[in-house]
């Protein structure tokens, strides 16, 4: 029996305002180091009972976490969400709201067929391609890296098909935003083994039948919860397992920080109070990443990140805590990337600040030389893996940081698509010149600004020059067609993910032959800023199996204890198979966990 009624205090429910809401969060003030506790040294047993029990304790509201809640309360478990934050959604609010998810049945519907061994070969080679080997029958794998691969393929469409019908959401093949009409593509849909190539993101429903992104699928999500009796209770930070002798998790020790009203928010959140909540069946984390801990991100990363787009709470709880049970760590050393403005995240390094694509087709990226250095129309996880070439014989990043060139033509058709400003004139990370070598020359009077900032990566000598030469190399592949250097136009993803501008008359233009590719303007004026590579979260952490449970070193897993979304070591590793792949993960483990947990018999105090 639940020893107080704590969650009657209206504080610390979710509200409609605050979710519309959906800013400032501050992370709950902890009353002590993150970890696991003893039963017998418990506060549940120091106060001869529990301040609530579930069968099931979900940490944390985005779309990982809410897809186990909803899961496990349809089957008939008794469920609470803990979110540490003053909203519910986590990162997935700021998301496309794309689940990447194969042989779905809206792909069947349409005809679209999705073979079960290529699709894992494509998986394969897109995660581990210094192991794949297509005729191996395990595809050149380690057995559990291929138990996880087929664990998504085969329960992918299940989940989501779970979902839709329970009521939680409607599902759709999602198009591209601005390309009416075109789904979503594979990210590397040239491989040969990828069939469909696109049509396996799916996206949630309006009532209207209009697709929408994360703000919708959050919004559906918390509606069902509210309607199903799922209890959210917000400023609420998980903080310790409780164990038991044979080790098992049985519970969590959470703090409760004071808000304030909605009047009089307290300036600082201070921990009012430490609970205890009981698992009777599993906690399951869905928590985020540690992309907002800067101390995890200097230590765990080999390369910098700067900002991002991950939740401001997404600072490594669940790491911490599973530690202390043995949890086997994996994939510490790897994010979901994105690019973003370097002045921004210099400024403010817990701003929104992800890049997804590049719409257009005149402009060009160089790095501290003035050269090119990728293909600039590349898919935003694999684009920004080039900011962190080493150079072994300067030893140090040599792309680190990146500068956008554009022209007229870009800022006409365009402007106001996020990084390219509506106003570049109003916009003070743009730099403008009358000539490419006056943009050189504010680019370089920039950097002067920000030594502070940028040790270690000052422009070359020979910056100017070579950077005007690298921009008449580009302008010769526009005319042409053909960019001998990174084949930019030559993937569907190019193709795709680049939507028609509304203020051209025809485009791609008669003289256009590739149409991600435009000669830059011979005369000014000339635009750029400042780009670097930025985390949309990490998703290293806890190692899972197929039911999402947390496994030990030995391989065995830690009764009671679950994972899904950016908090667990993502099962792809570094690959992001498609438009929502990351979400993609979230509602398959989510799904898997719940489900086992529901199964699984109760765990004794």
């Amino acid at each position: 029996m639940s020893k107080v009624e704590h969650s009657s205090d209206s504080r610390f429910r979710v509200s409609r305002r605050g979710f519309l809401r959906a800013s400032g969060v501050g992370a709950a003030a902890a009353t002590g180091a993150l970890g696991a506790v003893p039963f017998r040294q418990s506060r549940a047993f120091a106060q001869q009972g529990w301040d609530a029990e579930h069968d099931v304790v979900v940490v944390g509201s985005g779309g990982a976490g809410f897809v186990a809640a909803i899961t496990a309360r349809s089957m008939g478990s008794d469920v609470v969400i803990l979110e540490k934050g003053t909203y519910v959604g986590g990162t997935t609010l700021v998301s496309g709201g794309g689940m990447w998810i194969p042989n779905s049945a809206q792909m069947q519907s349409a005809g679209i067929d999705d073979p079960r061994d290529e699709a894992l070969k494509y998986m394969a080679r897109h995660s581990f391609p210094h192991l794949y080997q297509p005729d191996d029958e395990m595809l050149g794998l380690p057995s559990h890296d291929y138990e996880m691969l087929t664990a998504y393929f085969d329960n992918a469409s299940v989940a989501m098909a779970y979902l839709e019908e329970v009521g939680a959401a409607r599902w759709t093949m999602q198009e591209i935003y601005g390309n009416p009409g075109q789904l979503n593509v594979d990210y590397q849909a040239q491989f040969e083994e990828n069939i469909p190539k696109e049509g396996r993101t799916l996206a949630p429903l309006d009532d209207n039948d209009q697709q929408g992104g994360g703000g919708l699928l959050i919004e559906g999500y918390q509606s069902w919860a509210e309607n199903n009796g799922i209890s959210i209770l917000l400023y609420h930070r998980a903080e310790r397992l409780v164990i038991n002798d044979a080790g098992e998790v049985i519970g969590v020790e959470v703090s409760v920080v004071d808000p304030g009203s909605d009047a009089t928010p307290a300036a600082t959140p201070q921990a009012v109070q430490t609970l205890a909540f009981r698992a009777r069946k599993g906690v399951i984390f869905g928590s985020g990443g540690f992309a907002r801990s800067e101390d995890m991100m200097h230590h765990l990363m080999p390369a910098p990140y700067y900002g991002g787009c991950s939740a401001p709470t997404n600072e490594g709880d669940f790491l911490r805590m599973s530690s202390a049970v043995s949890a086997k760590l994996g994939n510490l050393h790897n994010v979901w990337r994105n690019e973003g403005l370097f002045e921004q995240a210099v400024a403010s390094s817990s701003a929104y600040n992800c890049a997804w694509y590049f719409n257009g087709d005149a402009f060009l990226m160089v790095n501290k030389e003035g050269r090119r250095f990728v293909n600039e129309q590349a898919n935003y996880q694999d684009r920004p893996m080039s900011h962190h070439y080493w150079d072994p014989t300067e030893a140090t990043w040599k792309n680190l940081l990146s500068f956008m060139v554009y022209d007229q033509r870009q800022q006409d058709n365009w402007g106001g698509g996020f990084p390219f400003p509506a106003d570049p004139e109003t916009s003070p990370y743009v730099l403008i010149g009358e000539t490419l070598e006056d943009l050189a020359a504010a680019i370089a009077e920039r950097m002067a600004t920000l030594t502070a900032a940028t040790k270690g990566m000052e422009l070359s000598e020979d910056f100017a020059e070579t950077f005007v030469g690298e921009v008449e190399r580009f302008n010769e592949f526009a005319r042409s067609g053909e960019d001998l250097d990174f084949r930019r136009g030559d993937f569907p993803y190019d193709q795709a993910w680049n939507a028609a501008p509304a203020n051209l008359d025809e485009w791609p233009s008669p003289d256009q032959p590739n149409k991600t590719m435009y000669p830059l303007s011979d005369t000014g004026p000339y635009y750029a800023f400042i780009m670097a590579a930025a985390s949309v979260d990490t998703n290293g952490g806890p190692v899972i199996n197929s039911n999402g449970q947390v496994l030990n070193w030995n391989d065995e897993p830690v009764r009671g204890l679950y994972g899904a979304g950016n908090c667990v070591a993502c099962p792809g590793v570094n690959a992001y198979w498609g438009g929502g792949a990351t979400l993609g993960h979230a509602h398959v483990w989510g799904y898997m966990a719940a489900k086992h947990a529901h199964e699984a018999s109760e765990t004794t105090v």
